[in-house]
């Protein structure tokens, strides 16, 4: 008998997961979720897949087959525990405002507080060659924790994406992305309305940095920037073949999200 599949959400920080989980946990409440956050996690807030595999286990064998949903700051590689057929989705963001957005909300909860009083300038500085640089490849390839990101981990990541991934969608192409995901699982459009969550209070964004040190990080971040790319033209092909339906779609799913919005409904 042909399993149902469980669906991953590879939430990387900082790229709108937070909100997307919302979105998710709404359209999927009356499932089975398998709850992944077990244990210790890595400096990069990635669940250990040891920890996680003990807390599957102990899971009765009725309750796993009943599972659908799963997700988080899990590692690449955590649909191996399943035996079952699996399915990521996830998000990118511009590799300029990740990094940024990752530093500030860092400095924002009380870690790495012996950077949080350097000027930009020196931040930027320590970046090129640090454990810090192109951190959605390294999420996305599986990278082992210190490990220097390198072109090789570039193409698995680019691999991984290929064979395991319905989509990865770019987080400044949020609302498309929630779009392409109720044509793939069939969710309402009600519950699909949502209010930003967990947004830095003090992020800065690329468009506010000096062009020299917006080049500067770039330089630093290339190898996620060309990632970042990849997954654009994917995501944007996955889009066509949607076809004018998508542009209804989104152009409704837009204006009942700004009328939630002003209407303040509460959709958590």
């Amino acid at each position: 008998m042909m399993q149902d599949p469980v669906y991953i959400f590879f939430h990387v920080a900082k790229t709108g997961g937070v909100t997307f989980a919302s979105i998710y946990k709404r359209n999927t409440k009356h499932t089975r979720h398998f709850n992944a956050h077990h244990g210790g996690h890595n400096m990069f807030g990635t669940w250990y897949l040891a920890d996680i595999e003990n807390a599957w286990k102990d899971i009765p064998e009725q309750e796993k087959e009943e599972v659908t949903w799963t997700g988080g700051h899990v590692p690449y590689g955590v649909h191996k525990i399943f035996n079952r057929p699996t399915y990521y989705v996830g998000f990118v963001r511009n590799p300029v405002d990740h990094w940024l957005s990752v530093k500030y909300y860092n400095f924002s909860i009380g870690r790495m507080q012996d950077e949080a009083n350097l000027p930009l300038e020196a931040l930027v500085d320590d970046l090129e060659g640090s454990l810090w640089a192109n951190m959605q490849v390294r999420h996305y390839s599986g990278a082992s924790d210190d490990e220097v990101i390198t072109r090789k981990h570039l193409e698995a990541a680019k691999r991984h994406v290929d064979k395991h991934f319905l989509f990865v969608s770019p987080m400044e192409r949020f609302d498309e992305g929630v779009v392409l995901a109720q044509h793939y699982f069939g969710w309402s459009l009600f519950c699909s309305l949502y209010k930003k969550k967990n947004v830095t209070k003090k992020d800065i964004r690329r468009d506010e940095v000096s062009a020299e040190l917006r080049d500067k990080i770039e330089l630093c971040q290339k190898i996620d920037m060309e990632f970042y790319q990849y997954c654009c033209r994917e995501f944007s092909q996955s889009i066509a073949s949607m076809g004018f339906k998508h542009k209804i779609i989104l152009f409704a799913y837009k204006n009942a999200n700004r009328l939630q919005q002003l209407l303040a409904l509460d959709q958590s």
